[in-house]
């Protein structure tokens, strides 16, 4: 089988609320809450740089900028990346070798669609990813993504 080839940009969705414990750290880490017994933990990526509604609770984008979960996103390169020490996986193969059940991977997959996401979209990394891989990180204002000034955290 043919290794599919990773996409320009990938993007790392998360919430204003967590910036301060991501550059604390030092990295995007794995999740592990609301993992399923026996999938593995991942760190969550697409392909897609405008808003993944899927890493987001139902809400418009006015409500996510004034609370906690304003969208935040993280610019990583691939090419970059895979260099390094972080394998990239798409979807795909995390839906068949992750340990994720077929029920659970429709689910997912349906979810992304009712809110206007595709799974195809989708990458995972089994390892953490430092900050040093950030090419820019941006915070939406206004319904806009804004450049975001790391020394302001």
């Amino acid at each position: 089988m043919k290794k599919p080839t990773s996409p320009d940009t990938l993007w790392h969705y998360s919430k204003a609320g967590h910036l301060q414990s991501i550059f604390d750290s030092g990295e995007l880490r794995l999740a592990t809450i609301g993992v399923p017994l026996g999938e593995r933990p991942a760190l969550w990526l697409s392909s897609d740089p405008n808003l993944e509604w899927t890493a987001y609770p139902k809400a418009t984008v006015q409500e996510l900028e004034e609370s906690a979960y304003q969208p935040v996103h993280f610019c990583l390169n691939p090419a970059a990346l895979e260099r390094g020490d972080v394998r990239l996986v798409p979807w795909k193969k995390h839906r068949q070798k992750g340990g994720v059940t077929p029920a659970w991977a429709r689910a997912l997959e349906k979810v992304a669609q009712d809110l206007g996401a595709s799974h195809r979209n989708w990458w995972c990394s089994y390892a953490p990813i430092s900050v040093e891989h950030f090419s820019k990180v941006e915070i939406m204002v206004g319904g806009k993504w804004v450049l975001f000034a790391h020394r302001e955290v």
